[in-house]
């Protein structure tokens, strides 16, 4: 789909929402609000077929199956690892403007199936950029997005997720990722309910 098609796709979508704004009450409204949704079902349906992205109409998955409390919810999580061995979980902000979602699915997608040579220069390019976000946080400076306006200011990514801002004020000299699994049912009887795999380590050399 070219740009001018998506434009075209944007701007009846604004026109027709102005005129639910601007109709009058009553049956003028009522059919300006049926065509706008509409237009809405039918170029939400034309993306889904095509399966080319228009603005704000999109492909984007956002429920790919039913939720249950009783179904494990796995994550990657990435720790930094410093010369004594400690692990320190890294800041999601340190991967911007990838953001911790995005890496992970790239790791659970491609990484496995990367041949050794280029796993370790992923794994070296993460423990660089771990490290850069460990000195930023160590010598009290922000990252990632807190960059623009600070901390105060700045908006958060739509995902909210937890910060890990604590680091260890020696670099880091390795990287870990595990795939950590919980089930929410149990988490209610016991919050530290968890399994912990690790997938990959990567030291400098």
């Amino acid at each position: 789909m070219d740009e001018l098609a998506r434009l075209a796709l944007l701007l009846v979508f604004v026109g027709l929402g102005l005129k639910c704004l601007r109709s009058a009450n009553g049956e003028a409204r009522r059919r300006a609000v049926n065509v706008f949704l509409g237009y809405t079902l039918v170029a939400s349906g034309f993306v889904a077929v095509t399966q080319r992205d228009a603005w704000p109409f999109t492909t984007y998955t956002l429920a790919a199956f039913r939720a249950r409390a009783d179904r494990p919810v796995c994550l990657d999580e990435f720790w930094g690892v410093d010369a004594a061995g400690r692990e320190w979980r890294v800041d999601p902000y340190t991967w911007s403007p990838v953001f911790d979602s995005t890496l992970q699915t790239w790791f659970d997608y491609y990484f496995a199936s990367l041949p050794e040579d280029r796993k370790r220069t992923a794994l070296g390019f993460l423990l660089s950029r771990a490290e850069a976000g460990r000195g930023q946080l160590a010598a009290g400076r922000p990252i990632g997005y807190d960059r623009r306006l600070g901390p105060a200011l700045s908006a958060p990514y739509w995902w909210l997720v937890r910060r890990s801002t604590e680091v260890t004020p020696t670099p880091y000299v390795g990287l870990r990722v595990y795939r950590v699994c919980r089930v929410p049912e149990r988490l209610r009887r016991d919050p530290a309910s968890r399994t912990r795999t690790l997938l990959s380590e990567y030291r400098e050399r």
